[in-house]
């Protein structure tokens, strides 16, 4: 016989696998769809309203976006005219050093200073409007070019253009300005340099002049033959050239630094003024105040009829003028505070570049030295007229060496001079032009995606409430949660309406009659519980159709048995099966337990001949009491032998701890569930209750579940139509 099963447990492994998966998205989109129709017509109110107000609301506070740009170009490396080796001279960190400082106080500040800018109300009305306006400034490389762009965000058109203009001039000058002072404090250091270079040149020219006199008689300029100098000294002597060089010109940029800076040229009165933090206590508090006490003098001259001239509004007034000279006094004595802070910052920053500069300056001169000293030992192994002409090579060396030095120095001021001319490395690309219309796509957009967030938001909280809570909605659900069987379902009882024709309702109720006789027949016909005939019917809660349950399926089972079946109702703390079945319920179980009546006084026969009922009673003491003292278990051992069935409807376990003494001396418990109201968590307390109490648990029944569902489900058009038999619903209200 041929194997048709998959030999690969890999295989069936995935194939159940892919069949949970597939079961997990059905029973998702099962749950959604349910969500959604539960809650439907009471999401979808709220969130039309919700949605349309948040919609008007956006429509009345919206304000439009404007945006303007300016270009500009940051060079990487510095632009020359003839003198390349200055294009050498940059910095890695210079674009970002640019970019942070025009979103500086320095910057910022002093663009408040056009009128433009300034004159407008949220700016006036700012804490610190340095920090308001930076707020609204980016500064924003263009891919991985030079290029940069400068944009202010605004509700203002004209605003943004003006403060991007601003800001933009407002840099090139700090920059222009910074750069110019710089390098005219190195020319003049280069300048005095040169003058002592000179002279210096003029003094060891005649030195030459007389060591050759004295020893030729004359001037003429000795001619070297190379043998007095070897190659190496050669060598020295132009390391020694070069690194003099590099000394002095260190040594002026020292001298250049060392100068004292006047700190408060490089910052603007407004930039220190509004760099006042708005986080000082006090200053936060005399601004609350003030808004306090205008707000109370407007409301004043609103009710009073002097106007102006009302005392009040006059004492009001004098209090905010008050407080206006208070907070005067704090901006002024923190903006000294400001200036003194920056002034030591640029201080420090100076400090560490001299420092670094007197360090190289040492380093340069330690390396001087070994080289005069070498030359020095050179120098003094000349004997007699080599002697001589030693010193006088030396002393052309050293002219030569000074000329050097002078040249070196007159071509780096010759240099800043030049390239003072070239091109900055900033430019300006292209200046801010008038926005013409907002950044932004309007707010027909925004208000579309409010709307619809809005109306979302309701359903979304339904979907999460009812996860959380978890309804049973499916058959499968109790079966999971309680880890019983399912005996079966039973459909909803239907209601005459005028959505229903009597053709539909009468369809409804034989799908009805039909789920409750298939549930009896279940259990009458399983071989498992043929010797079962106590049978205790269990919720976990109130109003999951227990008592319905219990009446239909004592109903069902003297119909489909033709056997005496006792219906009793133990639920004594709220009994409704005499409601049910329209009976007396003056005398009951209660009576029969305390013994003030015997069970053939008290047990309704003539309701139909094969149901018998007993209903509660009226219970004055506690049941867990009447309950609990084994009263109850002998009256069920002298009934079993008069009754097939005797079905048991039970208070909820949860709420009533004497439901478990019913349980365990019943033969055997339903537990019974309602679709769409009993919890997940429910089901499963109330199954774990009865196994820990020993109850013998026979199955579970969904009840509430629609008849359609029911109809589409088990029968389709099958034999659901008119019936030609009595139905369950008639059974009990028409008495035999």
């Amino acid at each position: 016989m041929t194997d048709t099963f998959p030999s690969d447990k890999s295989n069936i492994l995935q194939s159940f696998s892919e069949r949970s998966e597939k079961t997990d998205l059905v029973d998702g989109l099962r749950f959604i769809l349910w969500t959604f129709l539960r809650w439907l017509f009471i999401c979808l109110p709220i969130g039309l309203i919700l949605g349309s107000a948040t919609a008007i609301a956006f429509w009345y506070i919206y304000e439009p976006t404007f945006k303007a740009t300016s270009w500009i170009k940051i060079d990487s490396s510095r632009d020359t005219l003839a003198f390349t080796d200055l294009a050498k001279e940059e910095s890695k960190l210079f674009a970002d050093t640019q970019i942070q400082l025009m979103r500086s106080p320095l910057v910022i500040g002093e663009s408040l200073k056009v009128p433009a800018v300034a004159e407008l109300s949220d700016i006036k009305n700012a804490l610190d409007p340095v920090e308001w306006l930076t707020e609204r400034v980016t500064v924003r490389s263009v891919g991985r070019s030079e290029l940069y762009v400068i944009e202010v965000e605004g509700n203002n058109a004209g605003f943004t253009f003006a403060a991007t203009n601003a800001i933009v001039d407002a840099y090139m000058n700090f920059h222009a300005q910074r750069d110019s002072e710089e390098l005219q404090q190195t020319l003049e250091l280069l300048e005095q340099e040169r003058e002592r270079w000179s002279k210096e040149i003029e003094r060891l020219s005649g030195t030459v002049r007389h060591i050759t006199s004295t020893i030729f008689g004359h001037t003429t300029p000795l001619i070297s033959n190379g043998s007095i100098t070897s190659t190496d000294e050669n060598l020295d002597e132009m390391r020694l050239v070069e690194i003099e060089t590099d000394r002095q010109i260190l040594e002026a940029r020292l001298r250049a630094m060392e100068k004292p800076l006047h700190f408060e040229n490089h910052i603007a009165p407004t930039a220190a003024s509004d760099h006042v933090t708005k986080t000082e206590a006090l200053l936060v508090d005399q601004y609350n105040k003030l808004k306090l006490l205008q707000s109370h003098r407007n409301r004043i001259l609103q009710i009073s009829t002097k106007g102006e001239l009302d005392p009040r509004v006059l004492k009001t007034q004098k209090e905010i003028d008050q407080i206006n000279d208070e907070i005067e006094t704090l901006l002024e004595t923190r903006q000294q505070r400001v200036i003194q802070d920056l002034e030591q910052a640029e201080r420090h920053r100076r400090q560490k570049e001299i420092a670094e500069l007197k360090q190289e300056i040492h380093e340069k001169t330690e390396v001087e030295e070994l080289f005069r000293d070498r030359k020095n030992k050179n120098n003094n192994k000349q004997e007699g007229l080599e002697e001589r002409l030693v010193e006088l090579e030396f002393a052309r060396s050293e002219l030569e060496r000074c000329e050097q030095v002078h040249s070196r120095i007159s071509y780096r001021a010759t240099a800043l001079r030049t390239e003072m001319r070239a091109q900055k490395r900033v430019s300006i690309v292209q200046r801010a032009r008038l926005p013409k219309q907002p950044d932004d796509d309007g707010p027909v957009k925004t208000m579309i995606f409010l709307f619809a967030t809005c109306l979302a938001v309701p359903f979304a909280l339904a979907f999460g409430w009812e996860m959380r809570i978890q309804r049973i909605i499916e058959t499968e659900q109790v079966s999971n949660a309680s880890n019983v069987a399912m005996i079966g379902e039973i459909a909803a009882l239907p209601a005459r309406n005028r959505r229903l024709t009597e053709t539909e309702f009468q369809r409804d109720q034989n799908v009805y009659d039909a789920s409750v006789n298939s549930v009896c027949t279940s259990l009458n016909l399983s071989d498992q519980l043929k010797d079962v005939k106590v049978i205790n019917v269990a919720s976990a809660i109130s109003s999951e159709g227990k008592s319905s349950l219990s009446s239909q399926l004592a109903v069902g089972l003297a119909r489909v048995t033709s056997e005496p079946t006792l219906l009793i109702d133990a639920d004594l703390r709220k009994p409704d099966l005499h409601e049910i079945f329209q009976i007396s319920n003056e005398v009951g179980l209660v009576d029969v337990l305390e013994g003030k009546s015997t069970i053939e006084k008290t047990v309704v026969t003539d309701w139909h001949e094969h149901l018998h009922l007993l209903p509660a009673g009226r219970c004055k003491i506690s049941p867990h009491t009447l309950l609990g003292n084994g009263s109850f278990e002998a009256l069920l051992h002298e009934l079993r032998g008069s009754y097939r069935y005797i079905i048991i409807d039970a208070a909820p376990v949860l709420l009533a701890s004497e439901s478990l003494i019913l349980a365990k001396a019943a033969d055997g418990t339903v537990l019974c569930a309602m679709k769409d109201r009993t919890r997940f968590a429910q089901i499963r307390l109330l199954a774990d209750r009865l196994s820990s109490a020993g109850v013998t648990i026979l199955g579970a029944v969904l009840t509430g579940v629609k008849a359609s569902d029911y109809y589409h489900k088990y029968g389709g058009e099958y034999n659901y139509g008119e019936s030609n038999y009595i139905s369950n619903e008639n059974f009990i209200t028409n008495k035999t």
